[in-house]
């Protein structure tokens, strides 16, 4: 009997360790071709503020996120140094780790479907995957307190304290998750019979850790406004879009449709993954699992969605921190292999897969249009090459450079985009008047020799909506490129 146990145990460990090593194999083939493309878009912020962190500067820059999220984003910028690819590689390490704990969330952990279906939607199907977002990074968190919670027994306090830990270290990487843990809170009281009222209140005290650590370390260095406002910067910033259309990508799981690129496999492919991965799997998965009364997973894949519908500003990334769990209903639902229509969703969805993992790897035009790190290095060294250290230069788009430059940024706010947002801007500036217009006079003071855009950007129409009358001294017929940019000088004469 013993031996029997010990060789089922054996087996299973076994399986454990193939597995392993074939979500390491995939990992790798949809990762590695993304080192080499150009680092863009909010990760750029991120690296931006986190030296600035590491500088000891809190005050410079301003952005909307709690200052855990930049703890990650600090230690990948310490060990890249200089070197844009290792910045690459070591930002897709916190993807990996998320994969890896999706699979241990798993009933059925002799299929890595999970990981496979969260890595490859996370990179390809979401705008701005290719990169390290906030939304890979807080997941980790988010899984943890899963796996706690899932296999949660009401003797151990531990585990409500650290449910209660990893939650709001998920809350404190990004606000709209604060949801997520309002909606366990009341998952644990709704069933306080099964899990007690004293642990209940472990629960809440593991949530006063990080609030309390924070709180001490910022007021020891004097920079206890600075975590407020980072806190409640999200309030400031308005969106056009209404709560109906935020409602509506909410359900459709689709706003990836909108911002997906794939070169020559645009429209068609990328509609028939949406309806036959996420629609199906959000809606018939989530009664399948009510009937089966696995509450836990519905409570946080209908709270991270409210999150995120109550955001304000449902852009694509943000469905990432659904993934995870749509990806788990996935891997555990048990299909009736021998069913036909099964067996054509199933295959359809790998030929899909292939045909977008190699368009990466194979399509020149594709990956030329993304940019790679060799146009960033290029536009770093014209930079230290043509500019004296007290010349300044704007830049709008690949703004990661004021890293490598002696030049600062131009304004106290990080993610340049934030200069449209009128409400953000008073908000930041304590000036009820102030609008996207000052901002653009107050970085022209500064006299920028050159505004950085990405080269297939019309600067005309940024320079316009940044203020409608005054472009004259914008010399936009001597605009050149280098690789995914183009600099356009500014004459002050």
């Amino acid at each position: 009997m013993i031996n029997a146990f010990n060789s089922l145990s054996s087996n299973y460990h076994k399986k454990i360790y193939i597995n392993t090593f074939l979500i390491i194999i995939f990992f790798l083939i949809a990762k590695i071709p993304t080192y080499d493309l150009a680092i863009r878009g909010d990760i750029e912020t991120y690296f931006l503020i986190a030296q600035s962190y590491l500088n000891r500067e809190f005050d410079t820059l301003i952005d909307n996120k709690p200052p855990l999220l930049y703890i990650p984003y600090i230690i990948i910028n310490y060990l890249s140094k200089d070197n844009f690819l290792l910045l690459n590689i070591f930002a897709s390490i916190p993807i990996f780790i998320g994969s890896y704990l999706i699979y241990f969330c798993c009933e059925n952990r002799s299929k890595i479907l999970a990981p496979i279906i969260f890595i490859f939607s996370s990179t390809y199907l979401i705008h701005g995957g290719k990169n390290l977002t906030s939304e890979h990074i807080v997941i980790i968190p988010v899984i943890i307190s899963y796996i706690i919670l899932k296999n949660i027994d009401n003797k151990n306090f531990l585990r409500f304290l650290s449910a209660g830990l990893f939650l709001t270290i998920a809350v404190f990487i990004r606000q709209n998750l604060v949801l997520l843990y309002i909606g366990v809170l009341f998952y644990l009281i709704l069933n306080y019979k099964k899990f007690t009222i004293a642990n209940i209140l472990f629960y809440l005290l593991g949530s006063l850790i990080v609030p309390i650590i924070l709180f001490i370390y910022f007021l020891s260095i004097n920079e206890l406004n600075f975590l407020i406002n980072t806190i409640i910067a999200p309030i400031y910033l308005p969106s056009d879009q209404n709560l109906f259309l935020n409602f509506y990508t909410i359900i459709l799981l689709g706003l990836h449709i909108i911002n997906f690129e794939l070169g020559n496999f645009t429209n068609n492919l990328n509609i028939f993954n949406s309806f036959s991965l996420y629609f199906f799997s959000f809606y018939i998965f989530l009664i399948i699992f009510f009937r089966e009364k696995k509450y836990l997973i519905s409570i946080y894949i209908i709270f991270i969605s409210l999150g995120i519908f109550f955001s304000r500003l449902p852009n694509t990334h943000y469905l990432i921190q659904i993934l995870p769990f749509l990806s788990i209903l996935i891997n555990d639902y048990k299909f009736n292999n021998k069913n036909f229509g099964y067996k054509i969703l199933y295959y359809s969805n790998i030929i899909f897969l292939i045909l977008v993992m190699s368009n990466l790897y194979f399509n020149k035009e594709y990956r030329n249009n993304l940019g790679s790190i060799e146009n960033q290095i290029d536009l770093k060294n014209w930079i230290l090459n043509n500019l004296d250290e007290d010349e300044n230069i704007y830049i709008y788009n690949g703004h990661l450079i004021y890293n490598y430059i002696p030049q600062k940024t131009l304004t106290n706010f990080a993610h340049p985009y934030n200069i449209y947002k009128n409400k953000y801007l008073k908000y930041i500036n304590n000036d009820e008047n102030y609008t996207t217009l000052n901002e653009w006079k107050k970085i022209k003071k500064q006299k920028p020799k050159f505004i950085v855009t990405y080269k297939n950007s019309e600067i005309k129409s940024i320079i316009r909506k940044l203020n409608t009358i005054d472009d004259k001294n914008i010399l936009y017929e001597k605009g050149f490129n280098i690789g995914m940019y183009k600099l356009t000088p500014l004459s002050y004469n």
